[in-house]
């Protein structure tokens, strides 16, 4: 049964020109009638809106109406702009214009490249529907906020932003948002509570009597979000309330609920305490980066603990060298012999760790693109070493046989014109269908591009050494190529995972542990990504994460 929200207005959370030129400040809150509606309030301000709340208030569902109306509008009028819901957590990242923001955030949330972005923003084809900038740090936020209002200045249209009340209140005390209204959600009354409890009936009698002789819980549940918590934890089910925890009823309603969800279900892969183990360090580093949304591509050493990273570091620089020391030194040996392998396989030591034990950042290869730039570049470089060489050594030297002096053109300008042409492409994380599918593909075009670029040297150096020595050469090249083109960043993930795995972080199997929290309706999941189905939670299980140890209890 969904609850109708009333609103009030609240002038001196906004910087109205109008106001300040008729010197009006202090002005009291204003109570709307109780049917009127976001999209109401919306029309009056032109567009220009603030909407504050508590925690659990609405707001984010309200906005997703929002969006879904004005986008039934812009379907009907060619001249509406097109809203897009944006969430402004991630802006404290790198704290850029908000109109460059806007374009890197949509093209990543959504599968539509940069440039057409770009050209709507600058045409103000598009609607920003900003939610979360409570999420945006503390310290950021008020940058935040004056990012906003330049951007605002910029683009003369309706903009609306998102907030929690009370973090919005701190940062407006040194700058707030210049536009035309704010309103503030009103907390639910007793009358609709008790209007909702009836209508569910009899399950949640025992809660209706808990709530109307306890005035903290009572006040905990004027959010929808509460109510719904508490309805769906403590239906058929007395509430108890300990006198030690009764300073902070939240804190045990949550954890209830919690266990309510890790308790019910078919799902039993993961217990409740590896669960609890694993989503309190994703919540953690989920705020720690400003992030609204996982993706297991978004993995990185500073995922880690500090003491594993250092294990990180080296473990995959060892890694390394140990395939620079395997290469080089069977490669050469098979082709000069023991002596030849010794020392090549130093060399491919220090190749290996030059090329690959500096920057230590995983960098998946999603997909790549044909460069006719690029293409024409390596058949110009391609050409010109394999003229080069067949004049020297073919001609001058003559140490070159007739098939191998025939090959060398086209195996070299072929192998130039793939090596230069293949350029990387990202995709857009929105576009990802299954978890860890950047990495999958990876894979992919490490292999691919390995195979395809080292076939044709490989197939000429046969035919001037032998198949073996060729076979050897096309190995090396695989290898080298491989890890430059993704598979290096699929060898680095793994061994990240390997790490979190062996300090009881997060389990192997990702994916299947993601699931499951999904599941028991712990987590949400959107194509490859996963979030927290609401805000509430991840604050949670991140504020628990300092307290979180494997062999404990955590119930109690």
């Amino acid at each position: 049964m969904p609850i109708p929200l009333t609103f009030y207005i609240t002038p001196d959370a906004v910087l109205n020109t109008t106001y300040e030129h008729f010197r009006q400040t202090n002005l009291p809150e204003q109570p709307l009638p109780d049917e009127t509606s976001l999209l109401q309030v919306y029309d009056q301000t032109s567009g220009e809106l603030l909407v504050l709340g508590d925690l659990g208030s609405g707001k984010t569902t309200l906005l997703l109406k929002l969006a879904e109306v004005l986008q039934q509008r812009a379907a009907l009028d060619e001249q509406a702009p097109f809203p897009v819901v944006v969430n402004l957590s991630s802006w404290a990242t790198k704290r850029r214009p908000l109109q460059d923001w806007l374009i890197e955030e949509i093209a990543r949330t959504y599968t539509v490249p940069r440039p057409p972005i770009a050209q709507w923003i600058l045409e103000d084809q598009i609607l920003p529907l900003l939610d979360g900038l409570d999420e945006v740090g503390e310290t950021a936020r008020e940058a935040c906020i004056r990012s906003i209002n330049l951007y605002h200045h910029q683009h003369l249209g309706p903009l609306v932003v998102c907030s929690r009340k009370d973090e919005y209140q701190v940062a407006a005390q040194q700058t707030r948002l210049t536009l035309h209204k704010a309103v503030t959600i009103q907390p639910l009354t007793v009358a609709q509570i008790n209007t909702y409890l009836k209508h569910v009936g009899p399950p949640l009698a025992a809660l209706r009597t808990t709530l109307k002789n306890n005035e903290e819980l009572r006040q905990l549940s004027m959010t929808p979000l509460m109510l719904s918590i508490l309805s769906l934890t403590y239906q058929e089910k007395p509430l108890r309330i300990p006198l030690e925890q009764r300073s902070n009823l939240q804190q045990k309603v949550i954890k209830d609920y919690v266990w309510r969800l890790m308790s019910q279900g078919n799902t039993k892969r993961y217990s409740p305490q590896v669960t609890y183990v694993g989503l309190g360090w994703l919540a953690h580093q989920l705020r720690k980066h400003n992030q609204p949304n996982f993706f297991l591509e978004d993995l990185q050493q500073d995922w880690l603990p500090r003491k594993q990273q250092s294990f990180y570091k080296w473990s995959v620089r060892l890694t390394n060298g140990f395939l620079g020391l395997l290469v080089g030194g069977i490669i050469n040996g098979v082709i000069g012999g023991k002596l030849d392998g010794i020392i090549s396989s130093l060399i491919g030591l220090l190749i290996f760790l030059c090329a690959f034990g500096r920057d230590l950042s995983i960098k998946p290869r999603e997909a790549v693109a044909w460069s006719p730039q690029g293409a024409r570049w390596g058949w110009v470089l391609g050409l010109a070493f394999s003229v080069s060489f067949k004049t020297v050594f073919g001609l001058a030297l003559r140490a070159m046989n007739p098939l191998s002096f025939f090959l060398m053109v086209p195996a070299f300008t072929c192998m130039g014109v793939l090596a230069w042409g293949l350029s990387e492409k990202q995709i857009p994380r929105r576009d990802y269908r299954t978890p860890n599918e950047g990495i999958q593909r990876s894979a992919k075009i490490g292999w691919a591009v390995a195979l395809l670029v080292s076939v044709f040297p490989a197939i000429w150096f046969g035919t001037l050494f032998g198949p073996v020595d060729g076979l050897a050469l096309g190995i090396f090249g695989i290898v080298i190529l491989g890890q430059m083109n993704g598979l290096q960043a699929v060898m680095r993930h793994f061994i990240l995972r390997f790490w979190l795995w062996h300090t009881h972080l997060c389990p192997w199997r990702v994916a299947s542990f993601l699931n499951d929290a999904t599941a028991r309706i712990l987590l949400k999941r959107v194509g490859g990504s996963y979030s927290f189905s609401h805000r509430l939670l991840l604050d949670y299980f991140a504020d628990n994460y300092a307290l979180i140890d494997s062999s404990t209890d955590w119930r109690k």
